[in-house]
Order: structure tokens, then sequence, then C-alpha cells
């Protein structure tokens, strides 16, 4: 979703840097914090990317700031989803830089779509996927500027990635969208819900929970199904 900071130079973004560099080291301790920041940088570092700086500044109603998605809980919440829905479509709503994206392909999708409301994170996003693509030349990806509401999954087989986005109507309407899709017949949508925070509200209708992931008595993931 937007990242206001992005544009930004000089001190207040090297300010903003610093703060999330700080709240991750107060989250997770000092010990954890640090393996956690060493861990987005060295997988930015192996790829030649930058996904990983969270956004700053308020949200325009419903939306999420960014913030790229731990890869240890990408691949354990992918782990739930069958290998044969890997020949169908990965679709990332609220793509932001490409994070899920590049960890998409690594683990065997081959047609991949990113949708982001904010124009400058596509950007961020076109850049950080020309460089992977440079270096493993994966099939094209498209990444396109664009409203979660309107967007439709293609017929077949789909994998939406939600990393909380965006909440409330955003969110029902969407997962509204993605139930009414998955129930024709010969499709299959597939939702991968990281920080599942209105998984109870929103995902009733039309949607069952396939598996879900927790850690200390907090939902970190959901995977549920619609359709096939």
């Amino acid at each position: 979703m937007s990242d206001p900071v992005a544009g930004r130079r000089g001190g207040r973004r090297r300010w903003h840097l610093l703060g999330c560099a700080w709240r991750t080291v107060r989250y997770a301790g000092v010990f954890g914090g640090l393996w956690a920041l060493g861990s987005e940088w060295w997988f930015d570092f192996r790829r030649g990317t930058e996904t990983w700086w969270p956004a700053g500044g308020a949200q325009e109603g419903d939306g999420v700031p960014y913030q790229g998605v731990s890869p240890a809980v990408f691949r354990e919440a992918m782990g739930a989803v069958p290998k044969s829905i890997q020949e169908g479509v990965f679709v990332d709503l609220g793509c932001g830089k490409g994070r899920a994206l590049i960890l998409a392909a690594e683990a065997g999708f081959r047609r991949l779509v990113g949708v982001d409301l904010d124009p400058a994170l596509i950007r961020a996003c076109r850049r950080n996927m020309r460089k992977v693509r440079a270096r493993n030349g994966w099939p094209s990806v498209e990444c396109e500027v664009m409203d979660a509401l309107q967007f439709r999954c293609s017929p077949g087989k789909s994998v939406v990635f939600l990393y909380n986005p965006f909440r409330g109507e955003t969110l029902r309407q969407v997962a509204m969208n993605l139930a009414e899709q998955g129930a024709r017949e010969g499709n299959q949508v597939w939702v991968v819900y990281v920080n599942p925070v209105e998984l109870g509200m929103h995902f009733k209708t039309g949607f069952r929970v396939e598996k879900e992931g927790w850690v200390r008595g907090r939902r970190v993931w959901a995977v549920l199904r619609c359709g096939g």
C-alpha cells in the first residue's frame, strides 16, 4: 500500500528509517530485533533489491502502510497451498515493493500479478522485479496501479496474497468479490492472509479456512479456499 516516505530525502527519511529499526528492536528484543534486521538486509542484498523499509505517515481510508512480509512466514503459509495450485496465478493485492512477488516466483509460481493503489510503490516494485528477472530469467510479471476493488481473478486457479493491506469496508468488498469469482464453475481461489486481523468478520461467506499458523497464541496467517 501507500508509501509516502519513499520520495522523501535527507533528514526526515533518515529519521523514519531509524524509527523503523527502533520499533523492530523494541518489538522483538535486542537480539531478536538485530537478527530480524540482519535477515531483512540479507534478503535484499542477495537479490539487489529494496523491498523491506516500511511506509510512514498516515493512510487514507482503510489502507495500511506497506511493509515487506517475513520470508519465513510467507513460506510457512504457502506450504498450506497445494503444489498443483502453482499452475495458476499468484496475485498480491497491496503488493507494495514486491517482496511477496519475489518469494512467489522463488516458490515456483510462473505467472505473477501485483496490484497497488500507489504509483510510487508500483514503480519500486517494477524496479525490483526487473532486477530479479535479469538474474533468474523469470517470466513476465504484471505490476499494475489499481484499486483492489476493481481487480478480477483470471479463470482457473488463483492464489491471492494479502499482508493486511487494507481493512474495514474495503476488505469486506474485496472478500465478497473474490468469493464470487471463486464460486464460478471451474475456478479455484485460495487466499493467503498474513496478519489476518479481520479474518472472522470478512471471510465467512464463500470461503473456508484450510489451515492457520499461530505463534504465542496469536494467529499469524490463515489460508482460505473458495470453489473447486
